[in-house]
């Protein structure tokens, strides 16, 4: 991520999943930022880094200008330009994640990565987030099954959201926090099967209070917004992975099987999965308020 003085290395090629992959992960040292001859960096994946010792700044060409101390944390977007790091005569340490995929362009989408909020506030929360998000990292091995490389993901999707859903609070305190931490919940971990009077519980609700509130709030109810985030994110795969075969996505995304993916596609898009595929849609339709359970 930025000119190296001294760096550890933990891992490359983390873990990949369809869902996404952790590209590459390090320590740096003594680090100086992101310093080049042009203005502005322009990476191609998603990083995320913290700040574990030093001060410094982060700007890019959307504007934003923060100063950055230890336990801030940086959130890097594909071609946004930008640049960061400790003043020219001073150094820093870090910690970053690279990573991509359609998990995390679903998360974009819908807001929870911003890139008009590329910079959350830590301190002492975040450099402890950082010392979790290190233990996390150095607990997967390079040999791990499918299934575990499934669950490391899901774990670092929980780690990831912390500080955004923060830095969300923080900016919009009259903001209702169930709702938020609802919506991550339902977003995550979508081949699984979910609990939605757990995630009611884990809000602070009754059910039905949860659901009526969430249905009015959202346009939809939580099972449908659920649906909708799973066949969004079908819709990634079927872009970016086109020779996946409508079975190898339904059992991505938890289905039963392709019979029942793919009419629930066709119900939510208008058209079946080989269609969409065929004419190699771009745009991913955002969660539309529309009646259902």
């Amino acid at each position: 991520m930025s000119e190296m003085v001294e760096q550890e290395r933990l891992l490359e090629e983390l873990t990949r999943t369809a869902l996404g992959r952790l590209i590459l992960t390090g320590e740096i040292q003594g680090g100086h930022g992101v310093r080049t001859k042009e203005r502005w960096r322009v990476y191609g994946s998603y990083a995320v880094v913290v700040v574990t010792r030093g001060r410094g700044r982060y700007q890019d060409s959307l504007g934003v200008d923060r100063k950055l101390g230890a336990g801030d944390v940086i959130f890097v977007f594909p071609d946004l330009p930008h640049r960061y790091g400790p003043p020219p005569s001073q150094s820093w340490d870090e910690l970053y994640v690279t990573f991509d995929g359609p998990i995390f362009d679903l998360w974009r989408h819908e807001g929870l990565l911003n890139p008009a909020q590329p910079v959350c506030s830590g301190g002492e929360l975040g450099l402890d987030w950082g010392r979790r998000l290190q233990a996390l990292l150095g607990s997967h091995g390079p040999q791990a099954s499918p299934q575990e490389r499934l669950a490391f993901l899901h774990h670092f999707l929980e780690l990831l959201a912390e500080p955004l859903l923060r830095e969300t609070q923080e900016k919009s305190p009259t903001h209702d926090d169930w709702l938020a931490r609802a919506c991550v919940r339902l977003e995550t971990q979508l081949e699984e099967s979910l609990s939605l009077e757990l995630v009611a519980q884990e809000v602070g609700l009754g059910y039905e209070t949860f659901r009526k509130r969430f249905q009015q709030a959202k346009g939809v109810s939580p099972a449908r917004y659920r649906m909708q985030c799973r066949i969004a994110l079908a819709q990634q795969l079927l872009r970016f992975s086109p020779q996946r075969t409508n079975q190898q996505v339904a059992e991505s995304l938890g289905f039963a099987d392709a019979f029942h993916f793919s009419r629930r596609f066709t119900e939510l898009v208008g058209e079946t999965p080989r269609a969409f595929r065929r004419r190699g849609q771009q745009k991913v339709p955002s969660v539309e308020s529309t009646e259902g359970t």
